[in-house]
């Protein structure tokens, strides 16, 4: 198993001191025979794997290792992703999208390494639906299945609150968020989800901050951020109470930092410490998407 992590870090371009650290850390816990049960049972039960077990026991098997229990999380999935990939193989997934759907686990290293200063992850729960053959990866944006939840109902199209639905995430992938990208990523999900798991989608739903409605007043005309929040009718607004939620955006801990030491290397960060400096308020939207071909 060493030798395939290391592959596969290396594959992903991971930087050489998460794989050193990663892989020194796998050398403490691997001996831990409860440990190599949780991998193990993936490979046994695939999709059936019971991950809110394993992420119970995780932090105790990390502490007896000697390890952080963010790492020990990591090190679980990046274990199962040999299986993993055979499972999507398995479901005739083309790996082109299994590759691009795993560079996830680089991007929550990556976040977790600029928070808290660890290799590993601090939202271990946030992968299941991954592992589950639930959320893929395509193009620029990733996309999970669900119910609608309520009724909706404008411009003559109605969907129920039974209707299938997907959700849309945007991985922080390092690349932008262009029109093309997105309308390909689109393109792509419908065809997908019809072939692999017979969903007849009509509408994408999308809840993030992303959608906060004060960004039409924040940010420049021609913005990708504007454009991507074009496609969506908002059926909810909300703020958060502290600045919390942006460390998705600096990077760091928000809240409790001085406003002028965070990075302001972007035009979407200088918008957020004006908004700040103001004394306003962050938030989010969710919005509904009726897809046209």
């Amino acid at each position: 198993m060493r030798e395939y992590l290391q592959a596969f870090l290396q594959a992903f371009e991971y930087p050489q001191e998460c794989v050193v650290s990663l892989l020194s850390d796998y050398e403490k816990v691997q001996t831990n025979a409860e440990f190599s049960l949780l991998v193990g049972e993936y490979g046994e039960k695939g999709t059936a794997c019971d991950f809110d077990n394993a992420l119970r026991t995780l932090p105790s098997i990390a502490e007896r290792a000697g390890i952080h229990s963010c790492s020990a999380v990591m090190l679980y999935y990046l274990c199962l992703t040999k299986r993993w990939k055979e499972l999507c193989l398995q479901k005739g997934i083309d790996e082109a999208v299994w590759e691009n759907t795993a560079k996830d686990l680089r991007y929550k290293v990556l976040e977790c390494k600029a928070i808290y200063g660890i290799w590993g992850t601090f939202v271990g729960s946030w992968f299941i639906r991954f592992f589950r053959l639930e959320r893929f990866a395509l193009g620029r944006l990733q996309f999970e299945w669900e119910r609608l939840g309520f009724s909706y109902s404008k411009n003559g199209v109605e969907l129920s609150a039974d209707e299938w639905v997907l959700n849309v995430h945007i991985p922080r992938a390092g690349t932008p968020l262009t029109r093309d990208s997105v309308e390909a990523a689109y393109a792509a999900a419908i065809p997908f989800f019809a072939k692999h798991f017979g969903l007849q989608i009509r509408a994408f739903v999308c809840s993030s901050w992303l959608l906060f409605p004060r960004h039409t007043q924040m940010l420049k005309k021609g913005s990708n951020i504007l454009g991507f929040m074009a496609d969506y009718d908002l059926v909810k607004v909300g703020e958060y109470a502290d600045y919390t939620e942006l460390w998705r955006l600096f990077d760091c801990k928000v809240q409790g930092e001085p406003i002028d030491s965070l990075p302001c290397d972007s035009s979407l960060r200088r918008a957020y410490i004006a908004l700040m400096k103001r004394g306003e308020n962050t938030g989010y939207g969710k919005g509904i998407y009726v897809y046209k071909q």
